[in-house]
């Protein structure tokens, strides 16, 4: 079993497997080495390698123990006996460590087997920025879409069937195109940039560094770096995501109610599905902009926009009489 925001080396997996098959464990529980594991469940054992407690999120400093659970675990069939009898959580769900904690208090072995190979939990929204990059890593250069005579490609490019790349784009791999999408003209594509189906690129265009999803139209004279972009979003043109503070610091998003540094020092926009944005439209680094809502024209956006919200800038026009001399 493994959660699923969660992105991992295959051979994590191969070793799971390798030790449950060589022991007689109820289960096997992958843990990660992290900094901080209060932002994790903690796992505790007994000699390093038996399981004796998964404490969910514990106090920081309050645990001797620096092993997170990642979320990757193979069972026997005893663990839906134990799901059945293990009590809803405050968070109106069964929690599966509490189930496992239930067959270690029954004295069931459960073994943790720690993570050599990569790991990558997907829990916060800059995490998808870094699992694109991972995965955009592993990829080759493949041309199965249409690119016009005067386009340049430079290392590991993906394009897929149905695209096209029009005269004058200009991508440095990695770099993703997908099915049907059309780049270009003279648009800049940078690395580690994912560009969903669907979805069209226009003239003077620069994208780096982000995941755009399906259905995206960024037309014109825009600039989009370090974001994430949801599905049938339309930039109007020149909207810019701005992905660094002016006084170079670290940027900083708000998550659940509470400010939490990103230790990034480049950081652009997290934009939802269906959302529109007006000419010349700006979004300060580390903003989310919630489903459905849309930007007026010349808006400056600071915080973040809920969803199914209109942003409108109010401006006071002066008309005077004039005449040239």
């Amino acid at each position: 079993m493994l959660y699923g925001d969660l992105l991992t080396h295959k051979d994590n997996i191969t070793c799971l497997l390798s030790e449950y098959k060589k022991t007689n464990a109820t289960a096997i529980v992958a843990g990660i080495k992290v900094e901080d594991v209060s932002q994790f469940a903690a796992i505790i054992t007994y000699d390093g390698k038996k399981i004796s407690k998964i404490i969910e999120k514990p106090v920081k400093g309050s645990v001797n123990s620096n092993i997170a659970n990642a979320g990757i675990y193979i069972f026997n069939d005893q663990i839906f006996d134990h799901l059945k009898s293990t009590s809803i959580s405050e968070r109106g769900e069964v929690e599966l460590p509490d189930a496992i904690q239930r067959m270690i208090n029954d004295g069931k072995t459960v073994n943790l087997i720690e993570l050599k190979k990569w790991w990558i939990d997907i829990g916060r929204p800059w995490d998808i920025l870094e699992a694109n990059k991972i995965i955009l890593k592993r990829k080759s250069h493949k041309i199965d879409g249409f690119v016009e005579r005067g386009a340049t490609l430079h290392g590991p490019v993906i394009i897929e069937k149905g695209a096209i790349i029009r005269s004058g784009v200009y991508i440095i791999g990695p770099a993703l195109i997908m099915k049907n999408a059309d780049i270009g003209p003279n648009t800049f594509i940078r690395p580690y940039t994912t560009i969903g189906e669907n979805s069209r690129i226009g003239n003077a265009c620069e994208i780096k560094n982000s995941v755009l999803f399906d259905n995206v139209h960024i037309a014109h004279l825009s600039y989009v770096g370090d974001s994430v972009i949801g599905s049938n979003v339309n930039f109007g043109a020149g909207t810019i995501t701005a992905n660094l503070r002016l006084d170079d610091k670290t940027i900083k998003m708000t998550i659940k109610g509470q400010r939490i540094d990103t230790r990034r020092r480049k950081l652009g926009a997290f934009i939802g599905d269906n959302v529109k944005t007006g000419i010349n439209a700006m979004l300060m680094p580390g903003v989310i902009i919630g489903n459905n809502s849309a930007i007026g024209p010349g808006v400056v956006i600071y915080k973040d926009v809920p969803p199914n919200t209109l942003v409108l800038k109010k401006e006071d026009i002066v008309l005077k009489e004039w005449k040239l001399l």
